[in-house]
């Protein structure tokens, strides 16, 4: 989920002899959480948090007293704050896409398997991802918290045919090349494009 905690400054007025400004500037908090259960305990992570600022002013000039006059305008702060908002979800978004893809097997077969994912994650016939088994999962004495160790790469596979109605149904039929998979516990790797 995502949480926003909004701060917003309203610009003071600046005046010139010749211009006249009014500014706000928006400030958005922004908090992506995970929370998880696991025997009966709620725990709450915290996966990325980010801030962004947004600018809003309106300007007007008169010259030998013709022109027009800035007054209060109260659509600024809800400008500032729209702007705060869209450079926000353009950071977390940003953020999201320095993780590398990941798939999963769901089926195997001797040479050929069944991906997670399809079109509309960006696969296409001949695309070539690695085949990683699952690291070792450790335990962090300072947090309690269980880390999976990096994979081993163990070989690729290429993408011959995708198919599925939607994104959570999408699937990809696949060829595979490397070391042997145990196709009892498919759950220990995972495909990956980096």
């Amino acid at each position: 989920w995502l949480q926003l905690g909004p701060k917003m400054k309203k610009g003071a007025p600046k005046r010139s002899r010749r211009y006249k400004k009014m500014g706000s500037i928006g400030k958005i908090t922004g908090t992506v959480c995970r929370l998880t259960h696991n025997d009966g305990i709620k725990r709450q992570s915290l996966i990325y948090s980010d801030e962004a600022k947004g600018f809003a002013e309106t300007t007007s000039k008169t010259a030998l007293g013709v022109g027009g006059v800035a007054g209060y305008d109260a659509t600024l702060s809800d400008k500032a704050i729209s702007a705060a908002l869209s450079q926000l979800v353009e950071n977390i978004i940003n953020k999201c896409m320095d993780k590398p893809w990941r798939a999963y097997i769901l089926s195997f077969d001797e040479g050929s398997c069944i991906i997670s994912g399809g079109a509309s994650q960006g696969l296409s016939p001949d695309d070539r991802f690695k085949v990683y088994r699952k690291g070792k999962k450790v335990k962090n004495p300072q947090t309690g918290i269980e880390i999976e160790l990096p994979g081993t790469e163990i070989g690729s596979v290429t993408v011959l045919q995708t198919t599925g109605d939607t994104p959570e149904t999408e699937i990809s039929i696949c060829s595979y090349a490397g070391e042997s998979i145990n196709a009892d516990e498919l759950s220990n790797y995972y495909i990956s494009d980096k």
